[in-house]
């Protein structure tokens, strides 16, 4: 979603020295309640390198979130694990992964839902820990995870109960841009903390059962 924001000038587009102001009033534009969204590059700030432009202001690049061990995890839904890539590519899309994410769609309505996710977690999960034998995965990572899965719901697919047509999935993933021309538009109540929660609580107790 960042990737997206950038290309939209939302975020510099050349993804360098974003402050914390720029950070927030971009996810503002997808719909992101300002206090809830307000933690995220706090959050970041705490794993990743930073500095200061000339106005003395903090500021991070889009590649200083790639730190691993950061904000970054193993078993992403659609990255490689920082070990698994010979050079440490932990930030390209592995259209493999994609696929895998993309079929776990419910055929029914071509959507990407709770049940979705959880799958598609429970399955990366078990696949890092198969593969991966310096896989990092405790439960800060595990909080992670399962937050991006919930906002990918939750502020793309508002519109449809919180479930995301495929075409938006792959406007956001493949061609790195907002789904607009498939007719999403930012939800009118930001979206925050408790709705954060909840799908990501619903995410988990689903992950239990698949």
């Amino acid at each position: 979603m960042l990737n997206a924001l950038a290309n939209h000038g939302m975020l510099p587009r050349d993804g360098h020295n974003i402050s914390p102001k720029q950070y927030v009033s971009a996810l503002k534009e997808v719909g992101c309640d300002v206090a809830f969204c307000s933690t995220f590059p706090a959050i970041a700030l705490a794993f990743v390198p930073s500095r200061k432009n000339a106005a003395g202001e903090i500021v991070f690049g889009l590649d200083d979130l790639r730190k691993h061990g950061g904000t970054e995890h193993d078993a992403s839904l659609t990255r490689n694990d920082f070990d698994l890539s010979p050079i440490h590519d932990n930030w390209s899309l592995n259209r493999t992964l994609y696929t895998q994410l993309r079929s776990f769609a419910n055929p029914a309505t071509g959507r990407l839902d709770v049940t979705s996710m959880a799958k598609a977690r429970k399955t990366r999960q078990a696949d890092s820990k198969a593969r991966n034998p310096n896989a990092d995965f405790g439960p800060r990572q595990w909080t992670l995870a399962h937050g991006e899965a919930a906002q990918l719901l939750n502020f793309f697919g508002h519109q449809h109960g919180f479930e995301v047509p495929v075409k938006v999935v792959d406007a956001l993933f493949l061609e790195e841009r907002l789904p607009l021309a498939e007719g999403w538009e930012p939800s009118k109540i930001p979206i925050g903390f408790d709705q954060s929660a909840a799908t990501s609580a619903a995410i988990a107790a689903k992950e239990a059962l698949v």
